[in-house]
């Protein structure tokens, strides 16, 4: 959870570098409680495809996790996360 802006930021950034390889993709945040400091950029420098290559990998291995029959689906411990899901109803919360 502390990290699901990065994670966005990078899995847009992931999918432009998809259709357009050799673009140059500068991600950045505006924090609501922050706006008058402005955009809070990921990195200091446009990323590249070689730049997301990390996180390639690591998209590869959650998707091969939550795809393998072999590992169990478990709900999160902390239900305090569950109030504003979605799927509450459906694993029952």
């Amino acid at each position: 959870p502390q990290k699901k802006a990065t994670l966005q930021g990078l899995l847009y950034a992931w999918l432009l570098h998809q259709k357009a390889p050799h673009a140059q993709v500068e991600v950045g945040f505006y924090h609501l409680r922050d706006l008058r400091k402005g955009i809070k950029w990921l990195t200091d420098r446009p990323l590249h495809q070689a730049d997301l290559e990390p996180f390639t990998r690591f998209l590869q291995q959650k998707l091969a996790e939550i795809y393998d029959p072999a590992v169990p689906f478990d709900q999160t411990d902390d239900v305090k996360r569950c109030e504003y899901c979605a799927f509450r109803q459906m694993c029952q919360r």
